[in-house]
């Protein structure tokens, strides 16, 4: 089955505020604070109010929103919406290895990254160059995705393509990490 919330949390580890200071961000995240338990409410539902959470951490609906907004600028949390895949009809999931060759890893990507089905595009560090996954209608559709549109782009030397038949897991909970 492929599902993905309808909301979901992204909260950035915290050994990862050491990457912050270096980017001069200030950090005002405590450990062990009320902080922690906004994050855990809003990891279990998303939708969950400012005004409920203050309810049952015995805090205002200021302090809460304060709190998550300080949260957001230090880049310890990211609260977003995300649609539920199954529910616009994308009932298949596939991963491609891509292999490049005659153009640029980044150029492939990045024009990988224009087709909405590619929900998620990443340059590797050793083969495959590129790794996507793929969120389409059905197998068929998969199959028309990649002989049709991926396959066309220029510098695409190879495309190994599997299907996920059950995904177990996934966890919304991190977002993605700025190395740059």
């Amino acid at each position: 089955m492929f599902f993905l919330p309808a909301a979901a949390l992204f909260w950035q580890a915290p050994g990862c505020r050491r990457a912050c200071r270096e980017r001069k961000v200030a950090t005002r995240y405590k450990r062990g604070e009320v902080n922690d338990e906004i994050i855990k409410i809003l990891q279990t539902d998303p939708a969950t109010s400012n005004k409920e959470i203050g309810e049952r951490l015995n805090i205002s609906e200021v302090t809460v929103a304060s709190r998550i907004r300080a949260m957001e600028e230090d880049n310890i949390l990211r609260v977003i919406m995300q649609r539920d895949l199954q529910s616009y009809g994308f009932n298949a999931s596939a991963l491609l290895a891509i292999g490049v060759h005659g153009r640029p890893v980044e150029e492939v990507a990045e024009t990988l990254a224009e087709i909405d089905e590619c929900i998620s595009v990443s340059i590797c560090l050793t083969a495959p160059d590129i790794l996507v996954q793929l969120a389409a209608l059905n197998d068929r559709d998969v199959q028309q995705i990649v002989e049709n549109r991926i396959s066309t782009i220029p510098g695409i030397a190879q495309c190994e393509v599997t299907i996920n038949l059950q995904i177990i897991k996934i966890d919304n909970r991190y977002g993605s990490v700025d190395v740059s």
